[in-house]
């Protein structure tokens, strides 16, 4: 099943900062005037390393002044190279009947400057995490926009998607603030579908 086909229906709660996504050496072109021939192929898989990995978790208590919402957030950084990199990072709260946003960690967030999920997104990054409530599941799933010699050089844009279970190093203080870092890891993408611009264009 193609993870990115229930995005649409989700709610994202996130926040992020990244350089626009543009595909380096190896994985695709931009798709721009003279866009380099696809180095991707459906059913290949791509390698990506992600670095700086944290997450942190603040519970709240009766009495706090002033009153706050429980709040979690994460952070990492995808490498595809050693100079081409994508910080990505989510933010999500618990609400007053005490259930967390994405309490199964089924939603997609968004990298980037927009918060808003986009299942026909060109060229870009969504990610799941189980925010350590009932499991570390790690998950990405990338777009890779490049130019198809199969039908007169048309627009295609390739699906990647992988997951990891992290088993992340947890401290907490005295002010019920959790802290989780993990080593950085490689995480394998596997190509599952494309996207074309043009209807009958070809791989």
């Amino acid at each position: 099943m193609r993870t990115k086909a229930a995005l649409s229906a989700l709610t994202l709660f996130s926040l992020g900062v990244a350089a626009e996504l543009t595909a380096p050496d190896g994985y695709g072109g931009v798709v721009a005037s003279g866009a380099s021939e696809c180095l991707i192929k459906e059913g290949s898989r791509r390698d990506i390393k992600i670095k700086d990995f944290s997450y942190g978790e603040m519970i709240s208590h009766p009495g706090d002044i002033p009153p706050r919402p429980s709040t979690a957030t994460v952070s990492f950084s995808i490498a595809y190279t050693a100079s081409w990199w994508q910080a990505c990072s989510g933010f999500i709260v618990q609400t007053q009947d005490g259930e967390w946003q994405d309490k199964d960690g089924s939603a997609w967030f968004k990298c980037g400057t927009e918060n808003t999920p986009d299942p026909t997104c060109w060229n870009c990054t969504h990610f799941q995490f189980g925010w350590g409530h009932d499991s570390w599941r790690f998950a990405i799933n990338q777009t890779w926009p490049c130019a198809s010699s199969g039908h007169g050089s048309c627009e295609i844009s390739y699906e990647l998607s992988g997951s990891a279970t992290l088993n992340p190093k947890c401290t907490e203080d005295t002010n019920s603030f959790t802290s989780c870092t993990a080593p950085e890891f490689s995480l394998s993408l596997n190509v599952y579908g494309h996207m074309a611009r043009e209807p009958g264009c070809t791989k």
